[in-house]
C-alpha cells in the first residue's frame, strides 16, 4: 500500500502537460493523497515541465531554486520533477545543485504513489525515465472535475518523425495510440459531467492509427456523441493532412472549422534541414486543399527563426509564405539547440541580434494580418461558445468555431452556444454583442 500525502502540482508547457497534470491529480486522488493549493502545507511539490525550448528549463529551475527555502522550513518535503525535462535530464539533475528528489519521466509519473513509499522509507533520490511504453491511463471518475465547460484528451503520444530540431521523439517515445472504443467511452463520461467542447491532442495527432479507419474514422465516431458541442485537435503534421481528415472536417457538423498546422519554415532548403518531410510547395498544396473544401476555416502555424544557415533569403521566403497563406495566427519562436537533438550537430551560425530581428519583424506582419482577418468580422454575426468573465471582469469572453476569442456584453453562463454580432476588433480577439 503507497504512502498518501498532500501533493501540489505546477505545471510548464503545453496543452498535453497540462491534461498530464489533471490525470496526474486524478490518479493520486485514486490513491488516496489529498490536493493542497498551498506549496507550504504541502508534503510533495510535482512541477510537471517542458523541455522543448531552452527558456521553458530555465523557467522551472529558477522555480526549483526558490522551493528550496520551503524546504529548509519542511525538511520533510518531497519535490518532484516530472514530465519532459526530466526525461531529457534525467539523473544529472542530481549532480546539479538543483534540490529535486525524484526524477520522473512522463511515462514514470504513473508511478509516483509507490516511489514515494520507498522515499520515505530511505529517503534516496528516485529517477525513472524509462520509455514509454503506453499512455498515462486515465479513469474520467478521477479527473478533477471541469472548471469550464471544455477539456482536453490525449488520444496519441510520441513520434515517429524526428525533425532535426525537436527533443519530443526523444523525451515522450514513439507514437502509440489510444484504442478507438476507449476514447469513446472517456468522452462520454466527460460529456456527462458537463464538457461540451473536447481537444483531442498529441504530438501529431493526425497520424493516429487506433482504428482501421485512422483519425479521420474518430472524428466521425466522436461526431455521434449526442451532448457534445464542439470538436477540435491539435497539433498536425502538414505531411499528414490528408483528403479524407479535410473533408472530415469540412462533413462534420461538430468539428471546428479551424486547423493548425505548423510550416516552421517558408524556405524549402530550411525545411530539408529540419527534416520536416515536405517542400514550401507541398504546404501551399495542402493550404490550398483545405481552403478549397473548407470554407471559412481558419488556420495556424508555428515558426522557428534563426535555423541553423538561414539566410536572409530564407527568411524572406518565410515572410513570404505568411503574407501568401494569410494565417489567422502565428506562434513563432527563435531557434535555440536542444542537446540530443541532430540539429545540435550543425553549427548554430545565426547572430543573436539577427534571430531577435527577425522574429520581431514576423510578429509585426503577422499581428498586421490577424488584424485584417479579425476586421472582416465587423458586422457578422458569430456563433460563440462562452467560456466566461474575462480576466477583468464585467464582460464574457468566448469563442468562435474557427477558435477566436470574442469578448462581449451580454448575460448567459459558462457552456452556453449564442449568436454575437462583432462590432470590433483587435490582432488578438473580437468585441461583440450578443444578439
Amino acid at each position: 500500500m503507497s504512502a498518501a500525502a498532500k501533493f501540489y502540482i505546477e505545471t510548464f508547457g503545453c496543452q498535453m502537460n497540462v491534461h498530464d497534470s489533471e490525470k496526474l491529480e486524478g490518479h493520486l486522488v485514486g490513491h488516496g493523497w489529498c490536493k493542497s493549493a498551498d506549496p507550504e502545507l504541502s508534503d510533495v511539490i510535482i512541477l510537471n515541465t517542458c523541455s522543448v525550448r531552452e527558456k521553458a528549463e530555465h523557467k522551472v529551475l529558477s522555480r526549483v531554486g526558490r522551493l528550496h527555502r520551503i524546504r529548509r522550513r519542511n525538511p520533510g518535503l518531497c519535490i518532484v520533477l516530472a514530465g519532459c525535462m526530466a526525461q531529457a535530464w534525467g539523473t544529472r539533475l542530481f549532480d546539479s545543485a538543483v534540490p529535486v528528489d525524484m526524477v520522473l519521466g512522463p511515462g514514470a509519473m504513473v508511478r509516483l504513489p509507490d516511489y514515494y513509499t520507498r522515499f520515505l522509507r530511505n529517503r534516496d533520490p528516485v529517477a525513472d525515465t524509462s520509455e514509454p511504453e503506453a499512455i498515462f491511463p486515465l479513469d474520467t471518475r478521477l479527473l478533477p472535475l471541469p472548471r469550464h465547460h471544455f477539456t482536453y484528451l490525449t488520444i496519441m503520444e510520441g513520434c515517429d518523425n524526428y525533425c532535426s530540431y525537436c527533443i519530443v521523439p526523444h523525451v515522450r517515445g514513439r507514437e502509440r495510440s489510444k484504442p478507438a472504443d476507449q476514447i469513446m467511452m472517456e468522452i462520454g463520461q466527460l460529456v456527462k459531467r458537463g464538457v461540451r467542447e473536447i481537444t483531442l491532442l498529441g504530438q501529431n495527432v493526425n497520424s493516429y492509427r487506433g482504428c482501421p479507419g485512422g483519425f479521420p474514422e474518430l472524428l466521425a465516431r466522436i461526431d455521434s456523441i449526442p451532448d457534445l458541442l464542439r470538436i477540435r485537435f491539435t497539433t498536425s503534421h502538414p505531411k499528414d493532412i490528408s483528403p479524407a481528415l479535410v473533408d472530415a472536417v469540412s462533413c462534420l457538423p461538430r468539428v471546428c472549422e479551424y486547423i493548425h498546422f505548423p510550416a516552421q519554415s517558408g524556405s524549402t532548403p530550411v525545411l530539408t534541414r529540419m527534416n520536416r518531410g515536405y517542400s514550401r510547395e507541398d504546404y501551399l498544396e495542402k493550404v490550398a486543399l483545405i481552403r478549397d473544401r473548407i470554407p471559412g476555416v481558419a488556420l495556424s502555424s508555428d515558426m522557428i527563426v534563426g535555423f541553423p544557415g538561414e539566410t536572409d533569403a530564407d527568411y524572406d521566403r518565410t515572410i513570404s509564405l505568411i503574407r501568401q497563406v494569410r494565417f489567422d495566427n502565428v506562434f513563432a519562436f527563435k531557434y535555440c539547440t536542444r542537446p540530443g537533438t541532430s540539429a545540435a550537430e550543425l553549427v548554430d551560425d545565426v547572430p543573436g541580434g539577427v534571430k531577435s530581428d527577425r522574429l520581431s519583424g514576423l510578429i509585426d506582419i503577422q499581428r498586421g494580418i490577424s488584424l485584417q482577418i479579425n476586421r472582416e468580422w465587423i458586422g457578422r454575426t458569430a456563433e460563440v461558445l462562452i467560456d466566461g468573465p474575462d480576466r477583468r471582469g464585467g464582460k464574457l469572453t468566448g469563442r468562435t468555431r474557427q477558435n477566436r476569442i470574442v469578448n462581449l456584453q451580454g448575460e448567459c453562463g459558462r457552456g452556453e452556444l449564442i449568436p454575437v454580432r462583432i462590432e470590433g476588433a483587435s490582432p488578438n480577439c473580437l468585441y461583440g454583442v450578443q444578439v
